[in-house]
């Protein structure tokens, strides 16, 4: 009796000490929720923990129960805590580069000349890279994983932007280029059609000594105001249109010009 009074009263003892363990294992799972690098779904296991841990704060029967409970208890914790570590760890080397590149995408979106499929490819891209940044389904590795995987993408968006940019530029430029041309052309012919429409035509020798005036014209003596059909000296005349002609007196007939 007295053996089994001893073993019982050291039984309690040591499921007090691990009773008390579960209590500090309690404590360091609050410390650890406020972890910024955990996920929802590891808070909220922790917050079951703690609940199933406080059962065997009020009640606790049997040494073997709660020995496991600590120790899955603790496992979880290292787990979780190797866990907020590496995600650390991950975001340390990755959350500025990350950003910088989600900025960049954003950028070539709004920007770039892409296709509709090359955007929706971009754009769910950049979906999995923000998830992991807040750190929706996030599992360990994933900052990185998804930033190299942006960033592959991002690379050969923004060549193939680029590229159909400088050929809409160029394309540009060569139109303009002919078109430049092409008004010069049209320029010049109609600075020839002007010079050979404003060509006053020379005056047509006639039998005798006249000199008739082409069709459409007349010879205007300057000094008299007189106008006349032919004439002997045309240099001694002024070759007008009719319509001008009309604004002047025909002249006489003499011994240099007539009708």
């Amino acid at each position: 009796m007295a053996a089994l009074a001893t073993r019982m009263t050291a039984n309690q003892a040591e499921m007090k000490d691990f009773v008390d363990n579960l209590k500090e294992v309690n404590k360091t799972a609050v410390l650890l929720q406020k972890n910024k690098f955990l996920t929802k779904t590891d808070k909220s296991e922790l917050g079951k923990l703690q609940k199933e841990n406080e059962e065997y704060f009020k009640d606790a029967d049997s040494l073997i129960t709660v020995q496991k409970q600590y120790d899955n208890s603790n496992n979880l914790l290292i787990t979780l805590q190797e866990r907020a570590k590496d995600t650390e760890q991950d975001f340390r080397e990755n959350e500025k580069v990350a950003r910088k590149l989600i900025q960049a995408t954003n950028e070539l979106l709004a920007k770039g000349d892409l296709n509709s499929d090359e955007r929706a490819e971009l754009n769910g891209i950049r979906t999995g890279l923000n998830e992991a940044l807040s750190l929706k389904n996030y599992q360990t590795g994933d900052l990185s994983s998804s930033y190299t995987t942006l960033k592959i993408s991002y690379d050969s968006s923004y060549k193939l932007s680029n590229e159909r940019k400088e050929q809409t530029k160029r394309l540009a430029q060569e139109a303009a280029r002919k078109k430049a041309e092409e008004e010069k052309a049209a320029q010049k012919q109609t600075q020839a059609n002007t010079l050979l429409n404003n060509k006053t035509p020379a005056p047509i020798p006639n039998s005798g000594g006249w000199n008739q005036a082409p069709a459409g014209y007349k010879f205007l003596k300057v000094e008299s105001g007189k106008t006349y059909g032919q004439v002997k000296n045309p240099d001694n005349f002024r070759l007008i249109t009719e319509a001008e002609a009309a604004k002047y007196t025909p002249g006489h007939v003499n011994g240099s010009a007539k009708q």
